[in-house]
């Protein structure tokens, strides 16, 4: 933003106007791939705001595709609700003939390597994996929206998923053994997958509410903008659920000068696997309490680096709802000259504007 003003100024009030806001229905279908007592369970999840009728689902992968003859041409009939999974099939050691495990088995190979850092397993002590890898599985849906449209995917689904176990994250991968299907936990740094930055920097707006404004009051001492300069603003915006809008922005000056933007279409995604329509989060509210919190824990501590902590969560409340540069830097935001980028958090989007 650039002031046409021939001296400095400030923001004083930043003003969002949203408009035409409505939740998109479409459905969100994968498929989760886990091990129970090694059996095989796939599972159709719906993590879009809309149910999925009539759905049809197919699925291929070279070594399932031995084990089980006939699963890649097997259609699963199912109806998927917003938010839920249905297991589709639960694939069994015991259901495959002998000869077909006795072919497969001769292919079997070490395959440790495929897992450097599997659970147990270090340079001190190795140890040998004989099967099987299973490679990424290629589904195929055709399925029925609310409205009556219909949508046919053909989408690779990797064999690995993440969790957590006391505190520390996991990723999954999968192969078949003498034992069966067996899951494959590695360590995997999962710092970065915390959703507490979209809570605490979003602005966040109500999808079943059509027309909306956010309203802030802002900081001179962080917001100046300086005669002669381009002044960049980042901001991120969310939604509880995906929905599709029109964005207007308005900045009012200190000098009277008021800036507004063009109107711009938006699409901003939100599975229902984040939760954020669980989470109460109140625009900027979750700032306002760490805040405190971090507040309090700096008057028991001479810990410096928890008093450099506080002065930059400060500035976080101070600037926002704008992002400051070391938010920028931290998560990952490229710095380009685009009027708008996407960026992928905890499996959710989020519209950036710059």
């Amino acid at each position: 933003m650039r002031s046409n003003n021939d001296t400095d100024c400030n923001p004083e009030r930043f003003t969002i106007f949203i408009s035409d806001c409505e939740v998109d229905v479409t459905p969100n279908l994968w498929l989760s791939v886990i091990v129970d007592n090694h059996i095989l369970k796939l599972i159709l999840v719906n993590s879009g705001w809309g149910t999925a009728h009539n759905c049809q689902v197919q699925v291929s992968e070279p070594t399932l595709n031995k084990l089980f003859p006939g699963l890649a041409e097997k259609v699963f009939q199912v109806d998927v609700r917003s938010g839920e999974s249905q297991t589709i099939a639960e694939l069994d050691e015991r259901a495959i003939s002998r000869t077909i495990l006795k072919n497969i088995q001769r292919e079997f190979s070490d395959i440790s390597d495929n897992y450097p850092n599997i659970v147990g397993h270090s340079k001190s002590n190795k140890f040998s994996v004989l099967g099987i890898k299973i490679e990424r599985i290629e589904v195929s849906f055709r399925f029925t929206d609310e409205n009556g449209k219909e949508y046919e995917l053909h989408r690779p689904m990797g064999t690995t998923s993440s969790r957590e176990k006391g505190g520390r994250g996991y990723r999954c991968e999968l192969a078949f053994t003498d034992k069966g299907f067996t899951e494959f936990l590695q360590y995997i740094d999962t710092s970065s997958d915390d959703p507490l930055f979209l809570k605490t920097s979003a602005a966040l707006l109500d999808p079943l509410q059509k027309d909306q404004t956010r309203s802030y009051v802002l900081d001179s001492k962080y917001h100046r903008i300086f005669a002669g300069y381009p002044k960049k603003f980042s901001l991120v915006l969310t939604s509880e659920k995906t929905c599709k809008c029109f964005v207007q922005f308005r900045f009012e000056l200190s000098n009277g000068e008021a800036i507004e933007s063009e109107k711009v279409e938006l699409t901003l995604r939100n599975s229902t696997e984040l939760r954020l329509h669980e989470r109460n989060y109140k625009d900027g509210e979750q700032i306002k309490r760490e805040l405190a919190q971090l507040s309090a824990e700096v008057k028991d501590t001479s810990e410096s680096w928890l008093k450099h902590r506080l002065e930059r969560m400060k500035q976080r409340v101070s600037t926002y709802p704008f992002l400051c540069h070391w938010e920028r830097t931290e998560h990952h935001c490229i710095d380009v000259e685009s009027e708008k980028q996407w960026l992928a958090i905890d499996r959710s989007s989020v519209k950036w504007l710059l």
